[in-house]
């Protein structure tokens, strides 16, 4: 069997291997501890020196980096989570198959673990420009493989057909995508903690300054009937209810309780505001929507909870996408019980937490009886008194809220509204947090908005009888311009100062060519999470039946008759090639044969087309007198191995004595030159 010979890999070939595996790795790179990485890159550099040196004990050093890579995994599994162990364990393996390339079968496991550490990458990017860069590893592997397997024809050659058969191959995978049934997973990717991104389910001062920093996208959004021009668009994630001195969260029997009661909203006579949404892998379960969200579409694992909130029913581990309709106008649990009440008034137990804003709180009750009253007197004091919006606050220690409000009065988003939002609890007003995400940047190519992680916001809800939830942001009462248009121009200085975009730190990205590209490249990708990353089941289904119902009777017989020979078709196109294409692998000896001719050609000997083996040889001898003895056995080994029909035991004898001859061949023409 030929899976079982010896593989015979040049210095050349191997160096490809290395490489090409290099490339696989990076894929999967920004997923892995830092301490894996740094195993990784030190086993391919070694398999890479490797190829430049002879090593004696390399059986020991691939056990030795066995074990390392089998500690580290361990140790650092808790921390990262079973899905980045695994992708750690499968990258370990991977790089430590390039140290046992021996047989036929090491190269074929090494090209199937090459193939599913670029599967893996797809767990975690799903964009067009990572689907394009694996395609194209994909085929530089199978040609890699198949010239270190094979060597019967160069590289150009076999990428070539490489080529072509991919070529040939997209029509059917096109079909199989579109008519393939999309089954839904047996299992569910395990959660990677190291994964998470974007908003978290609690908050506290300066976490969403941090988030400010990211221009990563957080979703996209493709309206079908735009709201008012003059509306900022506030998208919702969820909101927070409980706080205890230092950071805002939800209650936890409320995360139960919420999956089951639906939201209590009376809806207005406005016409709704459509939209799609594509959101990237989070590892979360909250979406983002207007308020309120009322029809959904094309999505049956999305929910609304009790405060207008939209869930997955699984965390996001890939883009997800969603139709929304929403009722700008609609009002939240207009009624709310007593026991509500309670809890947006709760303030943390302790009296010694805020003390200040507890008594101001207290202040304005006894001043004011109307919700908006208290509102106002705090609208205009935030915005008489020097208070600052900054990304880069003092750092606030005990009893932040009181120290940011009395004494340093610069601040985030999430300052002014965790501050707003103990005030009105203190006044009396019931009130509560809400994160999400404020404005959005249109795509004038694509006509679609970006949300990035750099809009995250937080907003406060206070309750007023008869009228159900209010927004509040008192951001906007030191900086309404951040309200209007997503970033003040104060913000977007400060902030291209300090993240890590290297076009906008010297004003490139504004620049109208790279602005143009930019968009386009964001609009390709737009439309491949579109259509293909959100093509799932139900798509599929209303595709097909849309499809079906738009034909006859005899037409549905004949597109039915039209796949059945397009299978067919391919079918025989396929064993028409593979005839004219397969490749046949070369023996031992005739591999030693053609080492030794590039041996003998460096010194001017390259044997004519029409010359046999023997010929060949006997030409050497005559030429080169001190080789005649081992190059006339190397002849006759090389024929016994080609024509005769030896038994297994005396063959293996024969390729030994033609490799120890050649060995001793190799050592002669080199004295020889010399």
């Amino acid at each position: 069997m030929m899976a079982d010979r010896l593989l015979l890999v040049n210095v050349k070939q191997k160096q490809w291997l290395v490489l090409v595996a290099l490339a696989n790795i990076l894929l999967v790179l920004p997923q892995i501890h830092w301490s894996i990485l740094l195993l990784t890159i030190t086993i391919v550099s070694y398999q890479f020196y490797g190829t430049l040196h002879a090593f004696s004990k390399q059986a020991r050093v691939n056990k030795l980096f066995s074990w390392l890579a089998i500690i580290l995994i361990i140790a650092t599994g808790y921390q990262q989570g079973i899905l980045i162990s695994m992708v750690q364990l499968l990258t370990c393996a991977y790089c430590l198959k390039l140290g046992e390339l021996n047989k036929n079968k090491d190269l074929y496991q090494f090209l199937l673990l090459g193939f599913f550490v670029l599967a893996a990458c797809f767990i975690f990017y799903q964009s067009l420009w990572i689907f394009g860069l694996t395609l194209l590893l994909f085929v530089l592997n199978t040609t890699i493989v198949t010239v270190a397997l094979y060597r019967t024809e160069s590289f150009i050659t076999v990428l070539k057909k490489h080529g072509r058969l991919f070529a040939y191959s997209l029509p059917l995978a096109f079909a199989l995508f579109f008519l393939f049934p999309k089954l839904s997973p047996f299992w569910q990717v395990p959660l990677a903690k190291s994964a998470k991104t974007g908003l978290s389910d609690s908050v506290k001062v300066g976490d969403i300054a941090n988030l400010a920093l990211s221009n990563e996208l957080a979703f996209r959004v493709e309206f079908k009937t735009p709201p008012a021009s003059q509306q900022p668009l506030y998208w919702r994630a969820m909101t927070l209810d409980q706080f205890d001195g230092s950071s805002w969260r939800k209650e936890s029997a409320r995360r139960k309780m919420q999956t089951v009661r639906q939201p209590s909203i009376t809806w207005s006579q406005l016409p709704p505001v459509e939209y799609q949404v594509i959101a990237q892998p989070s590892f979360q379960t909250w979406l983002f929507s207007l308020d309120y969200p009322n029809i959904f579409t094309q999505s049956a694992q999305v929910k609304v909870l009790s405060d207008a909130s939209v869930r997955a029913t699984k965390p996001i581990v890939q883009r997800v996408s969603y139709g929304v309709a929403s009722d700008i106008g609609a009002k939240l649990d207009v009624n709310l019980s007593e026991r509500a009440r309670a809890k947006y008034l709760a303030l943390p137990q302790a009296s010694d937490i805020n003390p200040r804003l507890r008594q101001l709180g207290q202040e304005l009750s006894q001043r004011y009886t109307q919700p908006m009253a208290k509102v106002e007197w705090l609208q205009q004091h935030f915005s008489s008194n020097d208070y600052f919006y900054t990304l880069t606050p003092q750092t606030l220690a005990n009893n932040s809220l009181d120290q940011f409000y009395f004494e340093t009065k610069e601040g985030f988003c999430e300052h002014y509204a965790s501050t707003f939002t103990f005030i009105m609890r203190a006044a009396g007003v019931p009130a509560r947090l809400v994160t999400g995400y404020l404005g959005a940047e249109l795509n004038e190519q694509g006509q679609f908005y970006r949300v990035l992680q750099r809009d995250a916001h937080a907003w406060s809800e206070i309750w007023i009888e008869g009228q159900g939830w209010q927004r509040v942001d008192p951001t906007g009462f030191v900086a309404p311009e951040r309200v209007l248009s997503g970033f003040s121009e104060q913000l977007t200085s400060e902030q291209n100062n300090l993240n890590n975009d290297f076009l906008a730190q010297w004003g490139v990205s504004d620049a109208l060519v790279f602005l143009k590209l930019k968009h386009f490249f964001e609009s390709l990708d737009y439309q491949w999470s579109k259509w293909v990353v959100s093509f799932d089941n139900k798509r599929q289904n209303n595709l097909l039946q849309g499809f079906m119902n738009a034909l006859s009777s005899w037409q549905t017989y004949l597109y039915v008759l039209v796949v059945v020979l397009f299978v067919i078709l391919s079918v025989f196109l396929w064993r028409l090639y593979d005839k004219r294409t397969r490749f046949v692998a070369k023996s031992k000896e005739d591999v030693r044969f053609e080492q030794l001719q590039d041996l003998l050609a460096k010194h001017g000997d390259s044997k004519e087309t029409s010359q046999t083996v023997s010929a060949f040889c006997a030409h050497i001898a005559q030429r080169y007198p001190p080789l005649a003895e081992s190059v006339t056995t190397f002849a006759s080994h090389y024929n016994q191995l080609k024509y005769r029909d030896l038994s297994e035991s005396r063959q293996k004898d024969v390729e030994r004595e033609l490799e120890a001859n050649f060995n001793k061949l190799k050592q002669s023409i080199g004295a020889v030159s010399s």
